[in-house]
This record gives structure tokens, sequence and C-alpha cells, in this order.
């Protein structure tokens, strides 16, 4: 009934106080905010081996949905979910025939400690939840073909049911090796029968043994590193006469990535030649935003207002570029390249728009992200996102304060 084209990121849908009667599937949503409220669902008894409503990317929140279920088809259910979180509330998923599996989970626990990458949270509050209709391995309230980080069920009626299913055919054994302390929970407060939780559940011991997406290893780093700097070997780049510019020693890639615990070295790579800096990416792009530090222990901003920012991408690979400053000082912090500037190469900002003067420390935060956007023509097609490999890199020719015009 209801379905938004793939990849509509950006996006907040929202349905509420309406009828969906006998839809092979009433909701299909790629939002990264999705809301469903006050609405009466019947399914169609001819739906197979599917859900009725679906979240793809995004958070899914279903508030007061009356769903009455007409059984009689394999692998019926009443949500998948595929995306980062699924919260269900005064919800009844109906005894009709029995009723089928309100739930079923593919998206996988995140190992990262925080923000946009955190995995899935699943969570149903104030429902009942009949599901005696489903074949016997999915009669529960949340059914997992892979793990989340969070489950919790509370103030729920279990009519019959489990609260927690696992796939039989899921490899459990060190499920959770990669996890992060603190990025998981599964806890159910609710009325039933069964309220136990699978063993893996209720003690997932998370290890903390990260694993970088296409990372390549250390040696092979140096080496693409070398070859990036031998092509170097006749180019200078241009000194700065009149200004403060980032020598060797100003660059650092030692600090944490935004909101993690993960070293930006893990991401990316520093190399230096003839007055050139080169960013490499050591992992594939996904949903992650490393940087390089640039310090500065003292640039007077009234005599060099502008950062000038000036690089290549000899590889012409996929990229966009993000730099904040901090004036460490007065506290002062901004995004100071606009998002319609991000695919530029050449760059010349006027600090004091955002508040910049005086003498003080700088810190630049200076965002490699090895992705970029291409929008097809016409309306409603899907668009591509394009990722660079590992060994993409960057070459700085200039990063400095300057007069400017």
């Amino acid at each position: 009934a209801v379905f938004t084209r793939p990849n509509s990121n950006s996006t907040y849908l929202q349905v509420s106080n309406s009828l969906f009667t006998s839809c092979d599937q009433a909701l299909v949503s790629n939002c990264d905010k999705t809301v469903m409220r006050d609405c009466w669902v019947s399914t169609d008894p001819k739906m197979t081996n599917k859900a009725a409503i679906v979240n793809i990317h995004g958070v899914m929140q279903i508030e007061g949905m009356l769903g009455v279920p007409l059984n009689g088809q394999p692998g019926q259910r009443w949500i998948d979910n595929h995306g980062l979180g699924l919260h269900c509330k005064n919800c009844r998923f109906g005894a009709e025939g029995g009723g089928f599996t309100p739930i079923y989970n593919f998206a996988k626990y995140s190992d990262a400690d925080c923000g946009a990458t955190a995995g899935a949270v699943i969570s149903v509050t104030d429902s009942e939840v009949n599901a005696q209709g489903s074949d016997k391995r999915q009669q529960c309230a949340v059914y997992c073909i892979e793990l989340p980080n969070v489950i919790d069920i509370r103030n729920t009626a279990l009519l019959g049911v489990a609260p927690v299913k696992i796939a039989s055919d899921l490899k459990t054994e060190g499920y959770f090796d990669a996890a992060q302390k603190g990025t998981l929970r599964f806890s159910v407060e609710a009325q039933g029968i069964d309220t136990e939780l699978p063993e893996i559940l209720k003690n997932p011991s998370p290890k903390g043994k990260k694993v970088y997406p296409g990372q390549i290893s250390a040696a092979e780093t140096a080496a693409k590193m070398s070859a990036a700097l031998q092509k170097l070997e006749k180019q200078h780049a241009l000194a700065v006469t009149n200004g403060v510019a980032a020598q060797k020693e100003n660059w650092s890639l030692n600090s944490f990535m935004d909101a993690t615990k993960d070293k930006n070295s893990e991401y990316l790579a520093l190399g230096f030649k003839n007055g050139f800096t080169v960013l490499m990416k050591r992992t594939t792009a996904d949903r992650s935003w490393p940087h390089a530090d640039v310090f500065f222990k003292e640039v007077d901003i009234d005599k060099y207002p502008f950062l000038k920012c000036v690089f290549d991408n000899p590889g012409n690979s996929e990229f966009s570029i993000t730099i904040k400053a901090a004036d460490t000082v007065k506290g002062i912090t901004a995004t100071i390249t606009p998002r319609p500037d991000a695919e530029k190469k050449s760059h010349l900002i006027d600090l004091r728009k955002f508040g910049f003067s005086g003498k003080s420390s700088i810190e630049l935060k200076i965002y490699y992200i090895g992705h970029v956007y291409h929008q097809p023509p016409g309306v409603g097609v899907k668009y591509v996102w394009k990722y660079c490999k590992p060994g993409a890199y960057l070459v700085f020719d200039t990063l400095a304060f300057v007069p400017g015009k």
C-alpha cells in the first residue's frame, strides 16, 4: 500500500489514522525515520514468506497498531527489521487464526561504540503478542535471523509464546567477539508462561575484538604509501611565503574517530614528501568518518583570516571531504566546509564568518570520506553511492592560514 523508493535517506515518513485491508504488504520504508501510528492493519491470507511491514534502512516506530492476521501461508510475520531501530508500543499483534510472529530481525549488531554506526535496537512495550499460528520455530515476539545490539521487551503479554528465538542456522559461537563493552543489552519484563531468553543473550560476553571492514595490513599500507610517495619525487609543493602553513609535525592520527574508541590510524595513514602530505584510506568506506588532526599552536586570525586547502586525487577515486575548525582556547567549533563543497579540491574559507578572531590555538579536523553520491537522471530512480577502495589517497599541496584577498 505504501512504498518508499530504495535509499530514501534523510526522509521522515508518518502514516497515521489509516486502515489497511488485505494488503500483501502494508508499508515498506527506506526512510531514516518512519512512524506508523493508530492504524488498523489486516493482511492478505496469500502473503507468503514476507512481512506486512518492512523497515529497510533507518528507525521505525509503530504505536497503537491493531493487527488482524489472516493466516494460512508459511513465513508470514508482521514486521521485518533491517534497519537501525524498531520500536513497537501499545500494539496488538492479533490472535485470529492463532496469530503470527510480530518481528523478524535481520540487522546484525554493530561493534561500534555509538553514533551512526550503532547496531539495531528492538523494543516491544505495552503490547499483546500472539504467534501460535506460526511454525513452532518462530512462535515468539522477536525471531532473530541476526542478533541486534538491544532487545527490550516490557509490560507486554506474551500469550503462549517465547520472547525471543534464534534461527537454527545462525552460528552463535563467538558471535559477539567483536562487540564492545556496554553496547549489548537484552531484557524481558513481560507476562507469559515463557519469559526466558536464549542462553547467548543472557550472557553475551562481548570481547571487543574489533573488525575493520576491508582494512589493509600495516605492511600493505606502508607499501602503498611508499608507491604513492615515489610519484612525488620530482614534484614540490608550493611554499606558503605569507601565512602559517601546516608542517609534518602538525598532522596526527592518534585521536579517536568521533563518538568511538577507534583510533583514526586504523582507518587512515599519513605520508610526507617534498612538502606534500598524503592522506590514505586503510579501510572500505561504509559508515565510518575518520579524520586527521592538524594542530596549530598559534594563529593570528585577524592577520591570516583565510584557511587555504588545496589537494589532488591522483587515482580519481571517490571522495568527499569535510573540515572542522576549533579554537581550543575560546571553545569555538565550526564545520567550515559547506555540504555542496564536499567534492571540491580547492577551498579558501574566511574563518571570521564562523566567529574566529584574534590570536589563538587552532585545531583542524579533516574528514576523508571515501564515497560519493551520484544521482541518476529521472524521477524515482534509485540513487547510487560509489565507494573508494583501501589504498586510495589524497595529496595535500597546501593547508595554511593566509591573508586571502
